[in-house]
């Protein structure tokens, strides 16, 4: 299949007995079709960008926060009326992060997002989920994980002295990062606004 020329698919056609031999008729429609279906490829391919456009952060790649709190309230909303732990939520806030912008310039402050996301989203598994809520603020659903659980997980962000030290400008003031966790069970009927207050 193409669009504008430029191959985007591959569409097969196959026939059993007398539909194996294909006349000229049947080579045309098939031509047709792989215009028709090249043209519909394209258009799923500009709707999956636009989409995953609308739903990320474009820096980081990461969540954004109106599609991180609405795929959170959905996952709570599914297990309110469970007994068994829903999971953790960590609220990340860089200190000192305006430094970085103000003394190395905006292009190490973009370094600094978009490696930290990777580690963020190396720390998740299965049905975590990982975003950066705007600024320096990031956050992490751990799903059916306790809070002794996610700090374990988190320690070797914390703890990751090279990463910090790399991008402190002034050590005074050092960078570093604020992290708040709050467990949610079962039992629990909070909304997300209270649960991300708390923490």
């Amino acid at each position: 299949t193409k669009y504008k020329n430029k191959a985007n698919g591959l569409l097969i056609f196959w026939g059993i007995g007398e539909s194996k031999r294909g006349d000229g008729e049947d080579f045309f429609l098939f031509e047709q079709a792989t215009h028709l279906v090249g043209v519909e490829l394209h258009h799923l391919h500009i709707q999956k960008k636009l989409e995953k456009l609308s739903t990320t952060d474009p820096l980081t790649g990461l969540l954004n926060r109106r599609t991180f709190s609405e795929t959170l309230r959905r996952k709570l909303e599914e297990t309110s009326k469970t007994e068994i732990t829903k999971g953790s939520l960590a609220y990340i806030d860089l200190d000192n992060f305006k430094l970085i912008n103000d003394r190395l310039g905006h292009q190490a402050g973009d370094e600094v997002l978009t490696e930290l996301s990777k580690k963020l989203t190396h720390l998740a598994h299965g049905d975590d989920l990982v975003a950066r809520l705007g600024g320096d603020e990031f956050a992490i659903w751990f799903d059916a994980k306790g809070k002794r659980n996610a700090k374990s997980i988190l320690s070797s962000f914390i703890e990751d002295e090279p990463f910090f030290s790399k991008f402190t400008s002034d050590h005074s003031r050092p960078f570093g990062a604020s992290i708040g966790i709050i467990e949610i069970d079962g039992y629990e009927s909070k909304d997300l606004a209270q649960i991300m207050a708390e923490a």
